[in-house]
């Protein structure tokens, strides 16, 4: 492959850009003196990357196949007989209130007893 075949395959630049680029030099750059700043980690930066490391690492260690076998029994709580009738004559006193009737404390006696 030839020299003149790759350029031909190169899109087209505009003249003036070319004869910009052409001009140009580096020494009209200005020159700066770049400053690098590199802050070190501080104290609690090296312990909790430490930590990390550490937790990562026992991860990476831990055998699974040392773990004993379990079962897992579901026990559900019914609620008793007392406890619904409480539950319920607290909601009616609920919905006493809510409706915003007055209430005798002897009803409040009857409900909650």
């Amino acid at each position: 492959m030839s020299t003149e075949t790759h350029l031909k395959d190169l899109p087209k630049v505009d003249t003036a850009l070319k004869g910009q680029l052409e001009a140009f030099t580096p020494d009209k750059l200005k020159k700066i003196d770049t400053e690098e700043k590199v802050t070190l980690p501080t104290k609690d930066d090296v312990e909790q990357e430490k930590q990390h490391l550490e937790l990562v690492d026992n991860i990476k260690q831990f055998r699974s196949d040392k773990l004993k076998r379990t079962s897992t029994s579901e026990k559900i709580v019914l609620p008793t007989p007392e406890g619904m009738v409480s539950t319920e004559a607290r909601l009616s006193i609920i919905k006493l209130v809510s409706t915003r009737h007055a209430l005798h404390p002897m009803i409040l006696l009857l409900h909650t007893g």
